[in-house]
């Protein structure tokens, strides 16, 4: 199983925004304009509101719950690639996509975005096409084409058997 490339990566992220993106502005296109009337004030509110908890609720379930349990976030699913642990070859795990997604909201929050940019453009110059975050939690991408599970780690390399036990020479003795 071979790591994913950084253009499905890309396009899996692209994807994943514009399934936050689309139905929050909609939302926000709605509510904006109402919020100026003042009969319908209340109403503006509550479409803004609505949006604002589309973009978080959306996000965690996308992010933490999905990708946690499947591997796959929607954007990953249309392009059938698959986060997993690079030791076990199964997806993190609802846990551990928490904290990944805590890392990147943190650290991005943290340098005013930096982090964020940085992260993602990182598999373009990773051997395994990795994101920082993956390397800090030993996770990869990868294409799930033929994909069966694994029952031994992706990457793990084997060690070649040991060599036979060395045999004492053999003497041929004259005087025998």
């Amino acid at each position: 199983m071979k790591p994913c490339n950084y253009g499905k990566r890309a396009l899996a992220y692209i994807i994943d925004v514009l399934f936050l993106v689309i139905p929050g502005i909609a939302l926000a296109l709605i509510g904006t304009p109402l919020l100026f009337a003042d009969s319908s004030r209340g109403a503006g509110f509550a479409f803004l509101f609505i949006a604002a908890i589309w973009w978080m609720l959306a996000d965690f379930a996308n992010h933490v719950i999905k990708q946690g349990v499947s591997g796959q976030t929607i954007g990953k699913r249309s392009l059938k690639i698959k986060l997993i642990r690079v030791d076990t070859g199964k997806p993190l795990g609802v846990g551990l996509a928490f904290v990944r997604w805590l890392i990147i909201v943190v650290f991005s929050f943290m340098t005013g975005g930096l982090y964020i940019l940085v992260d993602l453009i990182a598999p373009a110059f990773t051997e395994k096409n990795q994101r920082i975050t993956d390397k800090m939690l030993s996770s990869v991408v990868v294409d799930t084409v033929d994909y069966d599970r694994p029952t031994q780690p992706v990457f793990q390399t084997t060690t070649p058997p040991p060599p036979p036990p060395l045999q004492p020479p053999s003497v041929n003795d004259p005087f025998s």
